[in-house]
């Protein structure tokens, strides 16, 4: 019983402060201050899946090949792993 009282008992500045709302409009408002300091735009394409990039490395940018192993790293660190080897294979028999 004890332990339900303390679940129960949320701190209302907490859920003030770190609201998902505030949030999200704190980083919208650094995003578009960045942007226009820098005068640089967000990107706002959709990446290409790592399966993709690999497939057919000459269809996509150096940029392209980073945000995707970046994202794959982020979400399968195992499956990244297999797929920086393959990639960084490919790319070097074409320097060859």
């Amino acid at each position: 019983m004890e332990k339900q009282e303390t679940t129960d008992n949320k701190d209302p500045i907490f859920d003030l402060i770190c609201s998902e709302e505030l949030i999200n409009k704190i980083t919208n408002e650094v995003i578009s201050n960045i942007e226009s300091s820098l005068d640089i735009k967000r990107c706002s394409d959709s990446f290409a899946s790592s399966d993709e990039i690999k497939n057919d490395l000459n269809s996509y940018s150096i940029q392209e090949i980073l945000n995707s192993g970046l994202i794959l790293q982020l979400k399968d660190p195992k499956t990244y792993i297999f797929w920086e080897k393959d990639v960084m294979n490919q790319l070097k028999s074409k320097l060859k």
